[in-house]
């Protein structure tokens, strides 16, 4: 018996789940009937442009301004039902106009006008009794951004119907054979415009999956400043450009542009970097479904650890969802009658947004004093520094960057106060190592003094005492974060660092 009523109970929800379905994409109207036998409907705009197409094939349109009311009199001034606010609006009208002909008022086909969310594009649906089609604009066949410009244009039936007939020729839409291919009216205007171009290449911009951007360690210096290299990106799009490129708190528009460069490839030239993001289709067409790069002036950067979006915004299009209603009867008699209705616009706004971790800089100084008498500072100390990072490991370059390859990595000198300070460079542990004396040899300082209290045994990476290594000696390591560790020997090395401009001394 428990069985039998949680059967019953489990078929009454998912009947009401359906029913709701139902009502929810437009099935269910209350359709008012003039005359139900011959299938004479009164219906509202809304009526018209979200009932299923199916249920309005075979329907009469009510063609007279006004209606009856409660008791059977004529009020013309109804303005409730679709025709009237059609007609007011320059949206009804004679595909094929016979004087002594009737109006056909027979809904024989539905042409359907949205924006495929999916897809991220336009589309065009058609129906007929037994048939229907689906055409997405695709940027090539013209036809589709033609038939849904005129249909967004009051006063326009016989241009329309053109545009109808065009997309029946092309395969666009379903073939209504009813429709004649000339009209009495027809005033040979052209039905081209920038428009319909712009409704058949549009392409709502997103990102693409399969890159996974990060903030590199390398830079680029434009006009003198120095830009940090992010990326790599990627992202679809078409028809509406660029509007603005926001990474972190500041912003590239068309009206400040020296914040933020693009390049199609990691390159630290500054030749191979551009500010113009929307230079024509040239551009548009690098930077859709291509991989591409940013370069931020890195003052701009977050001044501490931190994760921060970059995001990429298209600019607006505009929509409206239309429906074209063909109403015809015989092919050799008669007046052809078409409605067709828009709504209100609705606008879309393409995005891409990608999160992104900076490793703030930091800075150590180092400075060298005698072990004996530590208020004698020692000028002219070559020093070598290896890092490894969270971005990466290598020797510190001139310009901060990172490199395998010791022979890039800077010469680091003391100046006359015994000291060397290394400026933004990331945080991460870095190995100190002396190369060579300089002008300290006047003093009596030999580099291999050094090398008896610091054994090359000692160097955790084994490049001490190597000759592709210049012989260096390892002095220790310095860790750039929240830790302390002191490094002492002949010639006492003492460091000191800052961070966030918050010191901190070691000795």
């Amino acid at each position: 018996m428990k069985t039998y009523k949680n059967i019953i109970f489990v078929a009454l929800i998912n009947i009401i789940f359906f029913f709701a379905a139902f009502i929810l994409i437009g099935n269910v109207y209350s359709i008012e009937y003039i005359d139900k036998d011959k299938k004479i409907v009164k219906i509202t705009p809304s009526e018209f442009l979200n009932l299923n197409p199916s249920r309005l094939i075979g329907l009469q349109i009510w063609d007279y301004v006004g209606e009856i009311k409660a008791d059977g009199t004529w009020d013309s001034s109804g303005d409730a039902y679709l025709y009237k606010q059609a007609h007011d609006l320059g949206q009804t009208g004679c595909f094929h106009h016979m004087s002594d002909g009737a109006i056909s008022t027979t809904i024989s086909s539905i042409y359907d006008i949205d924006f495929d969310s999916i897809s991220r594009v336009m589309r065009i649906s058609s129906y007929m009794s037994g048939s229907s089609k689906t055409k997405r604009a695709n940027g090539i066949d013209t036809s589709v951004g033609i038939l849904i410009a005129n249909a967004y244009k009051s006063g326009n039936i016989d241009n329309l119907r053109k545009a109808l007939l065009r997309a029946m020729n092309a395969g666009t839409v379903v073939y209504d054979n009813r429709i004649f291919s000339s009209s009495n009216w027809d005033n040979g205007s052209n039905i081209d415009s920038d428009e319909a171009n712009l409704y058949n290449n549009y392409k709502r911009l997103i990102k693409v999956s399969d890159t996974t951007p990060t903030e590199t360690s390398s830079v680029v210096n434009i006009k003198g400043e120095n830009y940090s290299i992010i990326g790599p990106f990627k992202m679809s799009f078409d028809g509406k450009k660029i509007e603005s490129v926001t990474v972190y708190k500041t912003s590239w528009r068309e009206d400040t542009k020296m914040n933020i460069y693009w390049s199609n490839s990691y390159s630290t030239r500054e030749s191979d970097w551009s500010v113009e993001f929307n230079n024509g289709s040239e551009s548009e067409q690098k930077l859709n479904n291509n991989i591409f790069y940013l370069a931020v002036k890195s003052s701009k950067l977050p001044t501490q650890t931190t994760s921060y979006n970059v995001i990429i915004q298209q600019e607006q299009f505009t929509y409206r969802h239309a429906r074209i209603a063909f109403c015809g009867g015989k092919t050799d008699v008669g007046q052809q009658y078409g409605i067709y209705y828009y709504g209100s616009p609705i606008i879309i706004k393409g995005a891409a947004s990608w999160s992104l971790k900076h490793v703030a800089n930091g800075k150590i100084t180092i400075e060298k004093v005698d072990s004996e008498y530590p208020t004698q500072k020692i000028q002219g100390i070559q020093l070598k520094i290896y890092g490894k990072t969270d971005i990466g490991n290598g020797w510190i370059k001139p310009d901060k960057t990172l490199s395998s390859n010791y022979y890039d990595g800077d010469i680091f000198t003391t100046s006359s106060d015994g000291t060397v300070t290394i400026k933004d460079i990331p945080m991460g542990t870095y190995y100190i190592y002396e190369i060579g004396t300089g002008t300290a040899i006047s003093s009596g300082y030999k580099l291999e003094d050094q090398r008896t209290i610091h054994p090359n045994y000692n160097d955790p990476n084994q490049f001490a005492g190597t000759q592709d290594h210049g012989n260096a000696v390892y002095l220790g390591e310095l860790k750039l974060n929240s830790e302390s560790k002191s490094m002492e020997g002949v010639g006492q090395l003492r460091q000191k660092r800052k961070i966030n401009n918050k010191e901190s001394k070691r000795k």
